[in-house]
């Protein structure tokens, strides 16, 4: 079983917007990918985000290529600096789909493969996707590949 992880899509300054809605290039970037995850056959069984609105706007657009059986929820703790330790305890590696921020999802990520948080593993873009799969037997995680749109 994997995890994936995604920072939102491209989306509007604060100054430009308070909410921080997509762009166009933002939808459409986050389009390519659900579209690719869904040619890829991909399995997500739910989509997680943090509640901001271009984590959910980028999580409502992969769904529709996913279509995930479990839906879309927002979840608490994925706001860029909060902590990835604390989070990291109620991560399970069942094919979820984490649409969050940076630096959250790179701390993450890093913190998951290496144990270290402040250890930069892989870089992240908007609308990108990282897979991380844990092997059962030793429970070390490693990253097993990336989308770019």
């Amino acid at each position: 079983m994997a995890i994936y992880l995604s920072q939102h899509g491209k989306c509007h300054s604060s100054e430009t917007d308070p909410d921080r809605k997509l762009t166009d290039d933002g939808r459409t970037e986050s389009g390519i990918t659900g579209k690719i995850l869904r040619d890829k056959n991909v399995h997500i069984s739910r989509i997680v985000h943090s509640g901001k609105t271009r984590a959910y706007e980028t999580a409502a657009v992969f769904s529709g290529y996913l279509t995930p059986e479990k839906g879309i929820i927002a979840m608490d703790g994925m706001d860029p600096n909060d902590s990835v330790e604390t989070f990291a305890v109620n991560t399970s590696f069942d094919d979820t789909l984490y649409v969050g921020h940076l630096p959250f999802m790179e701390k993450l990520a890093s913190y998951l493969v290496t144990g270290d948080s402040g250890t930069e593993t892989i870089k992240f873009y908007n609308s990108g996707i990282v897979c991380l799969e844990r092997d059962n037997i030793s429970g070390k995680v490693c990253i097993s590949w990336t989308i770019t749109p």
